[in-house]
């Protein structure tokens, strides 16, 4: 059981961290900013998905990227505006995350700690494969 001043404490990083959209005490937060890397549910998901990255830039706005380049190098030109980087809209409910790729995909995930793990569907159908996000230090 959580005590009121954890509880509070809690609720202030929602605030602060998550967006609008809503936020559980369960839920963890997207540090915005941070590389986030995308791997295929595959071994424990360890296995890197043709290097995809997201950066969540504010309460509604993600980035995305397909690069071979290393993490470190995706840190010098992953920003938004640069070529070869899409800027997306997603929407959070407490620990739920949704993006939507030009009406024609969707990612919906659940975030747990620096991990967040999407099932993506296109135009609606059943869920064409799982890819699991992975916060880079």
């Amino acid at each position: 059981m959580l005590t009121p001043m954890v509880r509070l404490g809690k609720l202030a990083r929602c605030l602060l961290l998550a967006s609008s959209w809503g936020c559980s005490e369960d839920s963890g937060p997207l540090e915005f900013g941070a590389l986030y890397q995308g791997f295929e549910n595959t071994s424990g998901g360890t296995t890197p998905a043709n290097n995809y990255y997201l950066q969540f830039v504010d309460n509604q706005t993600v980035l995305n990227t397909v690069s071979a380049d290393s993490p470190a190098q995706i840190r010098t030109w992953f920003k938004k505006g640069s070529p070869n980087v899409n800027s997306e809209d997603y929407r959070r409910d407490g620990n739920t995350i949704r993006i939507v790729y030009n009406a024609a995909s969707q990612y919906d995930g659940t975030i747990q700690g620096d991990r967040i793990f999407f099932s993506v569907t296109s135009s609606g159908d059943p869920p064409m494969y799982e890819r699991n996000f992975v916060r880079l230090r």
